[in-house]
């Protein structure tokens, strides 16, 4: 990590609600200009989730509800 001032390294965290496929933007300003970063992550199943037998799904939309 660089302590004294800005550099090239970024660091994030996010959590998942359910074991699948996301994908997450991270948005940034550099020289001025906001710039869009994009990432596809696999969040795997949680301890707690397994044992509930909620992880690792594969349909889609599975474990989600609107």
């Amino acid at each position: 990590m660089n302590e004294g001032g800005p550099g090239p390294e970024v660091s994030f965290t996010a959590t998942a609600p359910t074991a699948g496929t996301y994908r997450l933007f991270l948005d940034f300003r550099h020289e001025g200009e906001v710039r869009t970063a994009a990432f596809t992550v696999r969040a795997t199943a949680s301890p707690q989730e397994t044992r509930d037998g909620r992880g690792g799904g594969t349909g889609a939309g599975e474990g989600h509800a609107h």
